[in-house]
């Protein structure tokens, strides 16, 4: 799924987010980055493991299901990590966040 990974957080930028369900959207911009800063403290082997697991994953809908598959903290915090790495890239390209 690696070339999928590109097109994705290309997609991303527009507000599509295919990974997610518009819950764990929703709760991930309404947390505070407090609290998920704390998840990652207690996460963080497991989200190297959502990482490769995501990139081995063989489509999107399997790649989803695996997120929605995860504890909530850890999809949070993976979620997070993915809006983040959005807004990098919109600041660097300029673009307009809604």
């Amino acid at each position: 799924m690696q070339p999928d990974l590109l097109y994705l957080f290309e997609r991303g930028l527009y507000g599509y987010h295919y990974l997610f369900d518009d819950d764990l959207v929703s709760e991930t911009l309404s947390a505070a980055e407090d609290d998920i800063l704390a998840d990652s403290q207690r996460y963080g082997v497991e989200l190297a493991e959502v990482v490769r697991r995501l990139v081995d994953a063989p489509n999107v809908t399997e790649a989803r299901r695996m997120i929605q598959g995860l504890p909530r903290p850890l999809a949070r915090l993976f979620a997070y990590i993915y809006f983040q790495a959005i807004n990098r890239s919109a600041d660097r390209q300029g673009a307009t966040l809604h």
